[in-house]
């Protein structure tokens, strides 16, 4: 049980009588029109039952027809002292606040007035009336509120003019055995039932630490944009199915609010975490550069990367160690569309689903990218050029990768392999020698990835068979070339064209099939127009590689023995570079025995064994003859990754060969001394230390 002490002292809970609340807050209609009149510059005052409106001199800038309506409905059950009450058509600039009244009631009553808006919510994708809780003051035996908008400097979009909206309405009404509670930083007010007590603190110590941690380092966002505290949050019942929302307001970023279910705040774990959801919404709310009208009436363009932000900012407020958000479930294939081109009534749940690409997006260039890309969407950039802009990089030289690590599970691991198949765009089965070859030719939105599916027959191949995946023409393509099974993936190949699998045979007599993703990385801030890509699938036949060449530095330390006995230590770079050496290859294995002139008089003996995951383990022994020196090189490596596959040739290479290095022993004997190493010198300073080895066919 929670203490109310420290909330009381201050005077900051407003508690009442304890009643059950009833009915359902989804209501939608300002009701039915009772009295209309054209107010000018004059100002004027307007009445239907308990309910009048106050417009002051010159608060009009030309004349307007304004009307009131009420509705009858009851969101607030038994609790609900008032219909509601609504003035229509107000213009779009206010230059002096309004006064709203209802009288009937004492100012000792039980009573609480909340402010009616209809507002657009973006993750609903439709208008839904929505109350805050308002001020009020007690005037000549009526309670009395003042409206005003946060500034008077915007106008009503086209969208909004030419859809005949009606921006500008508010409405009131009265409700009874409600309280109010700031939260401890003051920076909410939360309005709710009176038996609600528990949960309504527990809410407000969840925003206040949404609040804490998106304007704290890393992330920093500024809340300047709005300028008076505290946000009036709502609990009150909403859709079964929804937790909580956050709703601009047409009357400026200073009426923004939130609601939240109150038949769900049991769940303290859930509401926790939708706290920071909807609060990270809020934040975004203020990084929209639109107008309020915009704000209020129609989603962003920036949907959804809002959505993605917000699911992606869930895992702070939960103490899973692998935190999935609920939400992505149905929406894990959403990075696979072409999210230049999402359209607005599906925006929120492909943004679900592209959560993982923020998720990666952090991984990447740290939790701060959150906050660069929202200062290019509020510097007027649409999201995916926002993202573009933030990152310093192009999307062909990430969106790629990031598929890959997402298809892998390395992001979430929410997206199953049977998805993965179940949406495939086509495949074939190779059955027979005979299906050797097979294309795809399929449009492709910007930054939309395809998968392709390869069920295999072992006895369709022969033991030195290869498949290879190739796009023809190709442009800002990725490649990437996966062996999967009913439970595993793993990435056998990956390149921008071209991606050849050795061993096919032995892949197929494993039980694995073969899923291919292609990827367009191409991005165009001009247009969004689709272009072909033909993928194509074919058998190779091959003899097995004939010659390789390795090109190695590493740096050692070293010692120096000299004839007269004296000696010294250091340490400095190696090198080892042999081309066109003779080798022959045997399933996986390659083998090489030299004794001759390459480059210089040497000898030695080679061993490379080529992995089912693309890389290739190595040992290496080589005598040489300089002239001035007899050197002697023994390397081993492992794990050396591919980084090329191409129709003559194939490349392993590291920027730093210690990642690789198992030994590494060089020796140099001179007339008079004989320089030894003794051990790896591993510093990031010195160089040179790349391995590149390359196998010709």
């Amino acid at each position: 049980m929670k203490k109310l002490f420290p909330f009381l002292m201050f005077g900051l809970l407003v508690f009442n009588a304890c009643k059950k609340e009833n009915g359902s807050s989804n209501v939608d209609s300002t009701g039915v029109v009772v009295v209309e009149k054209t107010v000018n510059a004059d100002g004027a005052s307007m009445t239907i039952d308990a309910f009048t409106v106050d417009i002051p001199k010159n608060a009009f800038s030309t004349a307007t027809s304004i009307s009131l309506s009420k509705a009858s409905d009851k969101p607030f059950g038994t609790n609900q002292k008032s219909d509601i009450y609504f003035v229509n058509n107000l213009p779009e600039n206010i230059y002096s606040p309004i006064i709203l009244s209802m009288s009937g009631f004492k100012e000792t009553d039980d009573v609480k007035i909340l402010i009616v808006e209809k507002s657009f919510i973006s993750s609903l994708n439709k208008e839904v009336l929505n109350y805050r809780f308002a001020p009020h003051v007690y005037v000549n035996g009526k309670l009395q509120i003042s409206m005003s908008v946060s500034s008077c400097n915007n106008t009503k979009s086209a969208e909004i003019v030419n859809a005949g909206s009606n921006p500008m309405a508010v409405g009131i009404l009265a409700v009874a055995s409600h309280a109010t509670y700031i939260s401890a930083q003051g920076h909410f007010r939360i309005t709710f039932p009176s038996s609600a007590l528990d949960g309504a603190m527990d809410l407000a110590q969840y925003l206040e630490e949404a609040y804490t941690n998106y304007s704290s380092s890393p992330l920093t966002f500024s809340y300047a944009a709005r300028t008076t505290w505290p946000v009036e949050v709502s609990l009150c019942p909403l859709e079964n199915t929804v937790y909580g929302y956050m709703s601009a307001s047409v009357w400026g970023d200073n009426s923004a609010s939130m609601s939240f279910n109150l038949n769900k705040i049991s769940d303290k774990a859930e509401l926790r975490i939708t706290a920071g959801h909807e609060f990270m919404h809020f934040v975004q709310n203020l990084y929209d550069p639109r107008n309020r009208f915009s704000k209020a009436k129609i989603a962003p363009a920036q949907l959804w990367i809002d959505e993605a932000t917000a699911v992606w900012a869930e895992y702070m407020y939960s103490t899973a160690p692998n935190y999935i958000s609920d939400v992505r479930k149905g929406n894990e294939m959403s990075p696979f569309g072409a999210i230049i081109k999402v359209a607005t009534d599906g925006a929120s749940l492909n943004g679900y689903g592209m959560s993982a690409m923020v998720k990666y997006l952090v991984a990447q260039q740290g939790v701060g990218i959150v906050t660069k890309i929202y200062e290019k969407v509020l510097a007027g950039e649409k999201p995916a050029e926002a993202i573009r802009l933030a990152t310093g990089k192009s999307y062909y030289e990430w969106y790629g990768q990031f598929m890959d690590q997402y298809v892998r599970g390395k992001i979430y691991s929410d997206l199953a392999i049977s998805g993965l198949v179940g949406n495939k765009s086509d495949g074939f089965t190779i059955t027979a020698a005979k299906d050797s070859v097979k294309s795809y030719i399929s449009q492709y939105g910007q930054l939309q990835s395809k998968i392709y599916i390869t069920n295999l027959n072992a006895d369709a191949f022969s033991p030195t068979a290869s498949l290879e995946f190739q796009i023809k023409s190709p442009n800002t393509e990725m490649l990437n070339v996966y062996k999967f099974n009913n439970s595993t993936i793993e990435n056998v190949g990956q390149h921008l064209n071209f991606v050849s699998i050795p061993n096919i045979k032995t892949i197929a007599q494993d039980g694995y099939k073969i899923l291919t993703l292609v990827t367009n990385q191409k991005y165009d801030y001009t247009s969004d127009a689709a272009q072909n890509i033909e993928l194509i699938t074919r058998v190779k036949e091959r003899k097995g590689f004939k010659s390789f060449s390795i090109s190695m530095g590493t740096y050692c330390y070293y010692k120096m023995k000299y004839s007269n006995g004296t000696s010294n230590t250091g340490s400095k770079s190696y090198t080892l570079y042999m081309q066109g050496i003779p080798c022959t290859q045997k399933d996986n294995i390659i083998i090489a025995s030299w004794d001759g002139t390459y480059e210089y008089p040497r000898k030695g003996t080679a061993t490379f064994t080529l992995n089912s995951n693309n890389t290739v383990d190595f040992t290496i022994e080589d005598v040489g003859d300089l002239g001035a020196a007899i050197t002697t090189s023994s390397i081993s490596g492992t794990a050396v990754p591919q980084s090329y596959d191409g129709v003559m040739s194939r490349t392993y290479q590291v920027a730093d060969s210690y990642s690789v290095l198992q030994s590494a022993s060089f020796k140099s004997v001179y007339s008079g001394f004989t320089d030894e190493t003794t051990g790896f010198f591993n510093d990031s300073n010195s160089g040179p230390k790349s391995l590149r080895i390359d196998f010709n066919y």
